[in-house]
């Protein structure tokens, strides 16, 4: 999984079986780079190169939008 901020995402994993060793394994926008417009992108190609790096079938990019919204894409990582 890889999130813009990470803040929100460690917030719901609390007290839940996640492995960290999968969540936000690089860090989010805020280590790589919060690029002004294209935050999505850079995301989504993050996402399926670190997954085909770790052979892992799916992936999950989550991003705030702005104004209290948020998005979230599923990806089905072809290796």
């Amino acid at each position: 999984m890889v999130d813009a901020v990470i803040v929100s995402t460690a917030r719901t994993a609390i007290g839940r079986a996640y492995d960290p060793d999968k969540l936000n394994v690089n860090g989010g926008s805020i280590a790589l780079g919060h690029p002004y417009g294209m935050t999505s992108a850079r995301l989504a190609g993050h996402i399926l190169i670190e997954g085909r790096r770790r052979k892992a079938n799916y992936g999950v990019v989550t991003m705030c939008v702005g104004g209290g919204m948020g998005a979230a894409g599923p990806f089905e990582i072809v290796n």
